[in-house]
């Protein structure tokens, strides 16, 4: 409006207003009659109607609309001089001086215009301004109002139980969001936070009822879509989880969730549907760390090709050295064993100093058979860069020593791990372990795995190391408890049945040791030393 006019007609309206109310009324109702929108007609209008609270409240409108929010807080003000709790005229008041960035008187005036009887809309804008100034004892009360108020609405529940959450009450809050789904069974919002609540109370089944709803009522919701994949595959339920996911493909566009689904895809078996994931992540986000990522489940399926043209496409010196060393088994699983050799070379020749891709091929090698290889490869790292600090280095390069028949040399690296990570209950009890099937220290031994057991009491494997070196020591009762102890733990396990087998022959059990036998003999039917055992007890 032109703030010209404005400005000619409020000092008149004002002295009107002043010599014409003596009084002051609550709640006047505007009155019912087709109104111009012209503002400059409406501001006419109210000059010659000054207490016309309808022209006012119509007036305050149109300049709120037309960007003019100085001169709607003054219209309103000057109707709220004669007519104080108008919730219309409060309501516009706490718009304008929202707009202007008052957001705490904002707040004043949206509060009382509910408390004076305003509608859903003043109920909703209120808690948002109250929210922002912090007041959420007030915004509690709002929103309860707007609740009892507009019983049939779920949003009001909704946010009436949100405000209860937030102060604590969470029991009145569940009941409110209830209410909001009786009201509106398909609404999203509450199904959403009552899946989320159920889960945070471990009931998985109503969790799981809640996030079903609200998938077939938003099928876009997608982060909660990952939640009820990860609930049916906890629960065992993987072709649900998998179904699920199968659904989403459309409706899913957050990079981080195309990468998070995607693996989960993979984790549960379905590699093609993992596939599609990391293929549509790559067309939004072409970055080297999603090829790798793809490089890897191609690789799991059994696509090496694929693989190997996936992880030639990264660049970035983070991820390069893994995906070459990924390429080199990609390609040995192939049988392209020269173009294997060829990256080995490679790599052998530039080590890089980042030992992760280091430690993946040296794995690799030794797995495959190779472990002179993998040897050359750790020594080659120590030989460019030094010894390095992380104990897994040790590790790795105490099974490849192992691999090659070097218990010695196995233990010392093993020691080295120790020195690095004193609680390592593993390298402890890798140490026991090589001891006991050598001929090696069993004092040290023991000493070693019941450390490694301090740390991990319930290990199935490091209490048949126990019993292992017990029994090496002669101590076939203690070793019987222990191993016994171990099955339970750890009951398809086919060595240690074995190891239970043993002791209870030289405690002279052989049907017990007949029964041992034969469960190892269900893990590892091709085992002939153990069939021989138990062919002996016939």
């Amino acid at each position: 409006m032109n703030r010209k006019i404005l400005h000619v007609i409020a000092a008149p309206m004002v002295l009107l207003l002043i010599a014409g109310c003596a009084t002051t009324q609550k709640n006047v109702e505007p009155t019912s009659r087709a109104l111009p929108t012209d503002l400059n007609e409406l501001a006419v209008m109210l000059e010659e109607e000054p207490g016309a609270i309808d022209l006012r409240v119509a007036l305050s409108k149109a300049l709120l609309a037309a960007g003019d929010p100085d001169s709607a807080l003054r219209i309103s003000e000057e109707g709220l001089a004669s007519y104080p709790e108008e919730p219309n005229l409060l309501h516009l008041k706490a718009r304008s001086l929202w707009e202007l960035g008052w957001n705490d008187l904002a707040a004043d005036a949206a509060f009382e215009a509910v408390k004076s009887g305003a509608g859903p809309d003043t109920q909703r804008f209120a808690i948002h301004l109250l929210d922002g100034a912090g007041r959420g004892e007030d915004a509690l009360e709002v929103a309860r109002v707007w609740s009892q108020s507009e019983g049939k609405n779920a949003e009001a529940y909704y946010e009436y139980g949100k405000r209860l959450a937030e102060a604590g009450e969470e029991d009145k809050a569940v009941e409110a969001y209830e209410h909001a789904l009786e009201v509106d069974p398909n609404h999203a919002n509450s199904l959403s936070v009552l899946a989320l609540y159920s889960q945070s109370k471990g009931d998985e089944e109503k969790a799981l009822m809640y996030f079903k709803r609200l998938l077939e009522v938003r099928p876009s919701a997608e982060l909660q879509r990952g939640m009820l994949v990860e609930l049916l595959a906890r629960a065992g339920r993987v072709d649900e989880a998998l179904s699920i996911l199968r659904e989403g493909i459309g409706f899913t566009t957050q990079t981080e969730l195309l990468s998070r689904y995607g693996v989960l895809a993979a984790e549960y078996g379905d590699f093609d549907l993992s596939i599609l994931y990391l293929d549509r992540l790559i067309e939004q986000e072409p970055e080297d760390r999603y090829q790798y990522l793809l490089g890897t489940v191609k690789s799991r399926k059994g696509d090496y090709d694929g693989a190997i043209k996936a992880f030639r496409e990264v660049a970035d010196k983070e991820f390069f050295d893994m995906a070459q060393a990924n390429i080199y088994v990609a390609l040995s699983r192939s049988g392209r064993a020269d173009e294997a050799q060829a990256i080995l070379e490679e790599v052998s020749s530039d080590i890089p100093e980042d030992p992760t891709s280091v430690y993946a091929l040296a794995e690799f090698l030794s797995r495959e058979g190779k472990s002179e290889s993998a040897l050359a490869l750790l020594e080659g790292y120590i030989s460019a860069h030094g010894k390095p600090s992380d104990p897994r280095f040790f590790f790795i390069k105490g099974t490849v020593l192992d691999a090659l028949g070097d218990w010695a040399g196995s233990i010392a690296e093993m020691r080295e791990v120790i020195a690095l990570e004193p609680g390592d209950p593993y390298a402890l009890n890798y140490i026991a372990y090589t001891h006991s099937i050598n001929d090696g220290d069993l004092v040290e031994a023991e000493e070693m795995v019941r450390r490694a057991l301090e740390i991990k009491p319930e290990s199935g494997p490091f209490l048949d190391t126990l019993g292992w070196v017990l029994y090496q020591a002669g101590r076939y009762e203690e070793a019987r408890e222990a191993l016994k102890r171990a099955v339970a733990l750890t009951p398809d396990d086919a060595v240690i049945a074995e190891h239970l087998g043993d002791t209870e022959l030289k405690l002279g059990n052989t049907g017990a040791a007949r029964e041992a036998y034969g469960k190892s003999l269900e893990f590892d039917p091709d085992n002939e030393t153990v069939k021989g055992k138990l062919e002996r007890l016939k």
